[in-house]
């Protein structure tokens, strides 16, 4: 078995945020330029509505049309790898059963919109 490994990508169909246009005091335009220089997206989680929301950039990275991506949590869990899922589960677990845990980073693979796999590391500040 190799080791999961970080797939770094360039992205060239990214949404791009005219850097002229943003206004640092958005929240919305602050996100859209982290996840562009994470060559990714970011996402934020509500635990208490179970709904998540994205920067633009999942289409780049996994092929799927922002349309097309739920905002649940439901949606990205349904396309983590099988033999991933059980390990995904426990550590995020851990993020509730735990108050000192204030940072969590998983590694795991994620199904694209073509069928294929991409290894992605998620991390996430509580």
């Amino acid at each position: 078995m190799t080791e999961p490994r970080t797939t770094t990508t360039p992205l060239p169909n990214a949404p791009r945020l005219d850097r002229r246009r943003a206004d640092p005091t958005d929240p919305g335009d602050r996100l859209a330029l982290v996840a562009e220089a994470l060559g990714g997206f970011v996402y934020e989680w509500d635990v208490t509505t179970d709904s998540v929301v994205r920067s633009p950039g999942l289409v780049a990275l996994l092929g799927f049309r922002e349309e097309e991506a739920t905002d649940d949590v439901a949606w990205w869990r349904s396309r983590v790898h099988p033999d991933d899922l059980a390990r995904f589960a426990a550590q995020r677990a851990t993020v509730f059963d735990d108050p000192t845990v204030l940072r969590w980073v998983s590694e795991y693979r994620v199904r694209c919109r073509d069928g294929s796999w991409r290894w992605i590391a998620d991390h996430a500040r509580i």
